[in-house]
């Protein structure tokens, strides 16, 4: 039977003639290397030790050898660059890569421009520009095109950039990123503090990134300054590009410690690898191909972390997982650099090495889920959640957790249910922390990303950074209770301990996303029916409905949903006798029906009565959301997901990367569950 990494490989990454993974490892590790490598490349590849960034397996030996996945293009303040800017990227859309840019060489909106008393039309609507260039683009390519744009805090147009996103579905195709001095984190403008705040804590833009921190380290300043690709874990100079990689560590792995000797061999065949791309890369563009050369950026990263600190015995949120992580990319980078200088000195680098940067830790939607692997240096989002695929719906659960999971249950004769019911949990919860019958190490050994706190998400990336050439791609994950207070701590926090940049994002705060946790449905055991008689004359007298039987923190009620079959007409909730809760639920629903009468869209409860919170209805394990407000919105959004418009929905004006879109914000990327495929690739 065909699994899901199957038709996985099949869909994105195989070429005519090509089956399965040995035969695009085989033509990958046959284009890249010579006759001595071409095998150590295959067993590397093969046995997902290490995987090269998508645009290489998608390209090598094929008619289009487009290699690398990230690209930086200057955007000078003339009609003749911006418009130079759009086509160039445009071509490398058009190859599978994307690309970052800085627009603050642009002059605001309403200078005056030439001789004739001409406006400038400011950086904002030259993004607009580039976000139709790319939605028409993308149509022809493999991948969609991503870009970031970033603009110094010193610009005019700032305040202007920072809320250009606030309205969801604007610039659908941007990243954004406000490049931040020491100047301004020492003395910031509060004003434009609390811009960047509330735009994280609406959707999660703009993000973060740290200038002079950056600037720090810039290996060939000669060259200009630094910026970053659309995930911003590459920093490049005008017409640089990056080729990525990735090492598994969960395969590096031995008596429960790291491999040190596999993985010593594992990075200097990486690096080999990552450096024959150069040469082999066909370059959209000529002047491309020269910066590329000329500074030989590579980024070698990792994947599985997560994963390999679970083999180890060590839960992600401790000290002792902070030690291994920089240990850990220590040695890697250590390592990188060794064998780069083994390889030869580089004219154009001041450092007696063949590569001005060599490590970089990227967003790893598409190719850890071809390893197996957690992405990046990610916690793992959630142990278990929902896939949909032509074998029908089923849960995925991480294997790691139901290995151990099995062994407690197992182990104490527990009966099967038990098991199941974790399982269940843990899907609908996205925890297990408040599972009282579960270990305490257990527990402490399997949080993932959402129980883990923000300090910690802070601090690991730190860890990391430390011995990182370019810089990382993670999400600050928060639970959607996070404050202003805590984003701006954060953003503090991150400045001073040294990293380069960083994304926040708030659980939910995006309308047209589809929640990372099991939704509501009808409850089996209740009928659909077809009509509901009424003698209220606020109702119509006939209706066709649906009914949902849930459960919140003071028992069980009905949320009855009265439809036209294509839009909710009205809202009827019945409590189960629990006095004024009861009267109280009436009302609600008789406000519901009111606003749809009127026009306001359905969708508008979901979003607003998923903020409503009740501590007896998220003290009860029982109860299927936050409040019965929040449970009544989430039926309101199975409704519209059963009898509303067919077409899979994502972000207003994007279109859908599958059947069945299961986003999570992963490795500072939006990232499909289901499919793999992400915003930034």
């Amino acid at each position: 039977m065909e699994t899901f990494e199957d038709r996985l490989l099949k869909e994105r990454y195989c070429v005519d003639g090509e089956n399965n993974w040995g035969d695009i490892c085989k033509r990958v590790s046959g284009y890249i290397g010579n006759k001595t490598q071409s095998d150590i490349f295959y067993s590397m590849m093969f046995n997902k030790d290490f995987l090269p960034n998508s645009p290489t397996l998608m390209n090598a030996g094929t008619d289009h050898p487009m290699l690398s996945a990230c690209f930086f293009l200057d955007v000078e303040d003339s009609i003749d660059s911006i418009f130079d800017a759009n086509k160039n990227a445009a071509k490398i859309f058009q190859r599978g890569g994307g690309v970052g840019f800085n627009f603050s060489k642009i002059r605001p909106a309403g200078s005056k421009v030439g001789r004739r008393n001409g406006v400038a039309s400011g950086v904002v609507s030259f993004m607009n520009v580039f976000d139709t260039m790319t939605e028409v683009v993308k149509q022809g390519g493999s991948r969609r095109g991503a870009m970031m744009g970033c603009l110094d805090v010193t610009h005019p147009e700032i305040k202007e950039f920072i809320t250009c996103k606030h309205k969801e579905g604007e610039l659908s195709n941007f990243n954004i990123s406000v490049k931040l001095n020491d100047e301004f984190m020492n003395t910031p403008d509060p004003k434009i503090i609390d811009l960047i705040v509330n735009g994280i804590y609406n959707n999660g833009e703009p993000g973060i990134l740290f200038g002079d921190t950056i600037e720090k380290y810039n290996p060939a300043p000669e060259y200009g300054k630094l910026n970053v690709n659309p995930c911003a874990e590459a920093l490049l100079a005008s017409g640089e590009s990056c080729n990525l990689g990735s090492i598994n560590l969960s395969h590096h792995i031995k008596d429960d410690a790291i491999d040190y000797e596999k993985l010593k061999t594992t990075v200097d065949n990486a690096v080999i690898f990552l450096n024959n791309v150069i040469d082999k890369n066909k370059y959209p563009l000529a002047e491309i191909d020269f910066a590329s050369k000329r500074t030989r950026k590579i980024g070698l990263g990792v994947m599985g972390f997560h994963d390999a600190l679970i083999k180890m015995g060590i839960p992600y949120n401790s000290q002792k997982a902070l030690v291994v992580a920089e240990e850990l990319m220590k040695f890697i980078n250590d390592r990188a650099h060794k064998c780069s200088e083994s390889l030869g000195k580089n004219p154009n680098i001041k450092q007696n090495r063949m590569n001005a940067s060599l490590t970089s830790i990227a967003p790893t939607g598409t190719i850890s889920i071809i390893a197996g692997a957690s992405s990046g240096i990610e916690p793992v989002f959630n142990w278990v959640y929902t896939r949909k695929d032509t074998m029908g719906e089923h849960y995925i659960v991480h294997p790691l957790f139901e290995e151990a999971l099995k062994k407690i249950y197992n182990s104490n004769n527990h009966p099967t249910w038990a098991y199941d019911s974790i399982i269940k949990h843990c899907h609908e919860t996205g925890t297990i922390q408040d599972i009282t019958d579960l270990p305490k190490d257990f527990k402490l050994l399997y949080a993932n990303a959402m129980d883990i706190p923000s300090s910690m998400h802070v601090n690991m990336q730190a860890s990391f950074q430390k011995n990182v050439d370019m810089s990382i791609s993670k999400t600050i994950n928060l639970q959607n209770s996070a404050t202003r207070d805590e984003i701006r701590q954060i953003i503090f926090d991150a400045w001073k301990s040294g990293c380069k940049g960083l994304t926040i994002y708030r659980n939910g705060s995006r309308e047209n996303e589809v929640l990372a946790l099991k939704k509501p449905s009808a409850d089996k055991d209740e009928p659909v029916v077809d009509w509901i008689d009424t003698e209220d004359s606020f109702y119509e007298s006939k209706t066709n409905a649906l009914i949902y039987k849930v459960h919140s923190g003071c028992g069980k009620f009905y949320v009855i949903i009265g439809h036209d079959n294509e839009e909710p007409t009205m809202v009827f909730i019945e409590g189960d006798g629990i006095g004024g809760c009861s009267a109280n639920m009436a009302a609600m629903g008789r406000s519901i029906s009111a606003g749809l009468e009127w026009g306001t869209p359905a969708k508008n409860y979901v979003k607003q009565f998923s903020k409503v919170k009740c501590m007896t209805a998220m003290n009860n394990t029982l109860s299927c959301g936050k409040s019965c407000a929040d449970i009544t919105g989430k039926c309101i959004d199975d409704f519209i997901k059963i009898l509303g418009p067919k077409e899979v929905k994502t972000r207003i004006g994007e279109t859908p990367c599958c059947d069945n879109p299961h986003y999570i914000t992963d490795g500072g990327c939006r990232v499909c569950t289901n499919c793999g495929k992400s915003k930034c690739s």
